[in-house]
């Protein structure tokens, strides 16, 4: 095992290991008000922006998400809740260029979000709205690039992921969640915006730093 693909374990795993006590110190709390907090899940349209810094410039890939979020009171007064949760995300490309060259990107990735939010009740309509902040623990599963030329045939596969590549992607990203939810009664929409603070690929030196950042549209269901 690479010293590269040991960092990124120690840090996933600290990471998990938060969450856990996290979720672990809440729900404890809130084992005397079985009441203070929601469950939700959602499906999304994920868009994905990729930001290449050499020659294949700015990139765009949708697909679609699952997600669970538990959402859980931390001052009822106030209705500022901490919500977690999972989500996992298929994201797929065709692209047919005017070279005569077809590109196809798949990713699929797992993420836990960690957020904040603050409700607001519109009146008497049963409408809540509540804006959010939080970081967003990224794990990349799925990275896939394939090029093929139409006149040649000749065909061009290769996994950003794999370890054995000069410049692989990193299996784990940080970012942050900025969005704002409404729910009325059951029905739950959504809308997220997820910049990466950690770089899909880091090299630098040889032009092939890649940054992402995403934005997420859910409707779901809550209870």
């Amino acid at each position: 095992m690479t010293r590269f693909l040991t960092l990124q374990l120690f840090r996933a795993s600290a990471i998990i290991a938060t969450l856990i006590t996290t979720a672990a110190t809440t729900t404890l709390a809130q084992s005397k008000d079985s009441t203070s907090g929601a469950n939700r899940i959602t499906l999304s349209y994920e868009t994905l922006h990729s930001d290449w810094d050499n020659l294949m410039g700015m990139s765009k890939t949708v697909g679609i998400g699952a997600a669970y979020i538990r959402s859980s009171t931390i001052v009822e007064t106030l209705d500022l809740a901490l919500e977690y949760g999972g989500k996992v995300a298929w994201l797929h490309k065709i692209e047919n260029k005017p070279d005569y060259v077809v590109e196809r990107n798949t990713y699929l990735y797992a993420s836990l979000p960690l957020n904040a939010s603050k409700a607001f009740e519109i009146g008497n309509t049963g409408l809540k709205v509540a804006p959010f902040i939080g970081l967003n623990f990224k794990f990349n599963m799925v990275g896939n690039f394939r090029e093929k030329s139409k006149r040649s045939g000749n065909e061009f596969k290769t996994n950003y992921l794999d370890r054995e590549n000069d410049h692989p992607a990193n299996i784990f990203q940080l970012g942050m969640n900025l969005g704002v939810g409404a729910t009325f009664r059951r029905l739950y929409v959504g809308f997220t915006f997820q910049p990466d603070f950690t770089k899909y690929i880091a090299e630098e030196e040889f032009a092939t730093e890649c940054k992402t950042r995403a934005t997420s549209l859910a409707v779901g269901w809550t209870f």
